[in-house]
């Protein structure tokens, strides 16, 4: 499995399919930064490099040129290690880690597994459509999160080639916790608690987030806490120094101490895309903590055309989708919300509505598909 990042939801992605398909194949993630966790079950490999998901992949993501020279080390290690190991199967996370290495996968005749959370864009790269219809054509099986993505990927690979894998919770996050104790041990008892987890950057509504909270700055009533890593994390950690409402928690990916943090919340700040919700949302759900979603989606191709996020993406009895992106409608929710009590009566639904939704694992369907091929 090569991945041009070893943290975020696209990696996670790749982790969770580890996960399933480990008694069936001898499994080694491969791809840049430091590498993240250990794992009895399969291999992670981490290149020395900078982490794509601070702001190198920021600036990369834009420029798809430079995005494959980002990820040229990779590149190099992976034709080395593809003529040496021989796989059965190769999985790449994302196509433009695909788009060098797809020719040699399929010169060791190893089947090909794209992983894909993006957007084709015809109006962008329609240019070079008939390139990536080569490697569409040779991929064969894709895998994405949503029906919506599917949709869209179907332009370059044909449908029946594609598995939506939608998001689920990890197991840990649905068990029963003692809300008041954690909340007690973290410092958090008396104060109401907003908590972001992810990737920090202007595409995830950071910057709307940051003037939020600066409006509130002389609540001491409420605590603003960040988990996750990404290019605006100076501009936290430098409010941070002036405001002592808001703390930055760092990076983590044990779902144990998550867990703690998502419970110990009053609500999660997150996003979404039109047609599903973030991993982040989905796991606070499960610990029965409700969201707060901007209504542009969190994709920076579809924020410049000015897509929006429909009322049905998720039952507003589990959080709140912002009708109103501006600091002052946020403000003027937020002040309601608590007026009201109104996070605490969406507790249960939370749960309810995760356990219906997202405690299934449907790596199962991919793992299924991939034996059939």
């Amino acid at each position: 499995m090569f991945s041009a990042g070893l943290a975020g939801g696209s990696f996670m992605a790749l982790k969770n399919f580890a996960e399933v398909a480990y008694k069936e194949y001898d499994i080694t993630i491969i791809g840049l930064g430091t590498k993240p966790m250990h794992s009895e079950k399969y291999e992670i490999i981490g290149i020395p490099y900078p982490r794509y998901d601070g702001v190198f992949g920021h600036i990369t993501a834009k420029y798809q040129l430079l995005n494959l020279i980002f990820q040229l080390p990779l590149y190099i290690i992976g034709f080395l290690m593809l003529l040496k190991d021989r796989p059965r199967v190769v999985f790449f996370n994302g196509l433009a880690t695909m788009i060098p290495l797809l020719p040699f996968a399929k010169l060791v005749q190893a089947k090909v597994v794209l992983s894909f959370r993006s957007w084709w864009d015809q109006d962008r790269f329609g240019k070079i459509k008939p390139l990536i219809d080569w490697y569409g054509k040779h991929t064969d099986i894709a895998y994405v999160n949503s029906i919506g993505t599917k949709e869209n990927l179907s332009q370059i690979i044909p449908s029946d080639r594609i598995v939506v894998v939608s998001h689920h919770a990890n197991p840990l996050f649905f068990e029963t916790r003692d809300r008041d104790q954690i909340r007690k041990n973290l410092g958090l008892s008396k104060q109401f608690v907003f908590l972001y987890v992810g990737r920090m950057d202007e595409e995830k509504h950071i910057p709307l987030w940051l003037d939020v909270i600066k409006s509130f700055e002389k609540d001491s009533s409420l605590k603003f806490l960040f988990i996750g890593n990404g290019r605006l994390v100076q501009s936290i950690t430098a409010l941070e120094k002036k405001n002592s409402q808001i703390q930055y928690l760092g990076f983590m990916n044990k779902p144990s101490k998550l867990s703690q943090y998502y419970t110990a919340a009053d609500i999660l700040f997150t996003n979404a895309d039109e047609t599903y919700l973030s991993r982040p949302a989905i796991e606070a759900l499960s610990c029965s903590t409700p969201i707060m979603v901007p209504s542009i989606p969190a994709v920076g191709e579809k924020i410049s055309k000015g897509m929006t996020i429909p009322d049905t993406l998720f039952p507003q009895t589990v959080g709140w989708l912002l009708k109103q992106n501006t600091k002052d409608a946020v403000h003027k929710l937020i002040v309601d919300i608590i007026k009201n009590d109104e996070a605490t009566k969406k507790r249960s639904t939370c749960l309810q509505y995760a356990q219906k939704e997202y405690k299934k694992d449907p790596n199962e369907l991919l793992l299924e598909a991939l034996l059939r091929v």
